[in-house]
């Protein structure tokens, strides 16, 4: 027997029959598989271990086996059967196997693309079951989909890379402080977009939040009029300054107040 697309071709014959094939192992060559022992799902033995948690085992050593071989001449894969039987009955619901429950490649891409429109979990299998009725997954198999996503987008990036690229990615307005001799990143600031609107539009929400930690000793404008009245009313205790932007990367600062020497700017 031939066929083009691997082992996949046998799987799904095998469930429409009520068997469960699985891959056993593989042998590559140059990093491509060229063979492939396929076994039924309760093939081998049951290893017992004393565990507080009692389960039963599904292996019962089925001898059904299948060894698929690539034919590099013929660009296809060509199947030997080494046992066709199997010493159970077929299954008359597999809908709640994992494997048959697995969503295809384009049904993950989906869950991808959902996920990014921030669609919940269940509309987004009720999604997939409406564009293939014979799907047959549970609100878990999204879940582990969208973990399984998570993992592959934190793959050769650290915690803070992630948390970065999140925060731009979303629109977020943050701000981050390294020190200057390692460059290690010690402080985050960070606040959603609506957020920043609100407090910009009403800044004194702003102020009743932070009477209940510290208020601002020193203010620092780029010479915004409406800015500098606002924090009179604002913050009256803050003293003002500005800063002008030099051609370089310094700025030059000054302010106004008769106990600015009591306030050092930093």
């Amino acid at each position: 027997m031939e066929f083009g697309r691997r082992e996949e071709r046998v799987k799904s014959l095998a469930v429409d029959n009520g068997y469960i094939v699985v891959t056993a192992r593989s042998k590559k060559k140059e990093d491509v598989v060229k063979k492939v022992w396929l076994v039924c799902d309760r093939s081998g033995e049951h290893k017992t271990v004393a565990t507080r948690r009692r389960s039963g085992s599904k292996k019962i050593g089925c001898p059904f086996k299948l060894v698929g071989v690539y034919n590099e001449k013929r660009l296809v894969w060509q199947l030997e059967v080494r046992n066709d039987e199997h010493n159970h009955e077929a299954a008359q619901h597999l809908e709640g196997h994992p494997f048959v429950r697995k969503l295809s490649q384009n049904e993950q891409k989906m869950v991808g693309q959902l996920t990014e429109q921030h669609m919940d979990p269940r509309n987004i299998l009720s999604t997939i079951k409406k564009q293939n009725p014979d799907n047959v997954s549970v609100i878990r198999d999204i879940y582990n989909a969208q973990q399984k996503i998570k993992n592959e987008k934190k793959v050769g990036t650290t915690p803070m890379q992630v948390l970065e690229n999140l925060l731009h990615s979303k629109g977020y307005v943050y701000y981050t402080r390294e020190d200057p001799t390692t460059n290690v990143v010690e402080e985050v600031f960070f606040c959603h977009p609506k957020s920043y609107t609100y407090w910009r539009a009403f800044p004194h929400k702003l102020k009743e939040m932070l009477d209940k930690c510290m208020e601002p000793r020193v203010i620092i404008t780029d010479r915004d009029l409406a800015l500098m009245n606002a924090h009179k009313l604002v913050f009256p205790d803050a003293i003002g300054a500005y800063a002008v932007m030099s051609s370089g990367s310094d700025a030059e600062v000054g302010g106004g107040g008769d106990d600015q020497a009591d306030h050092p700017i930093l």
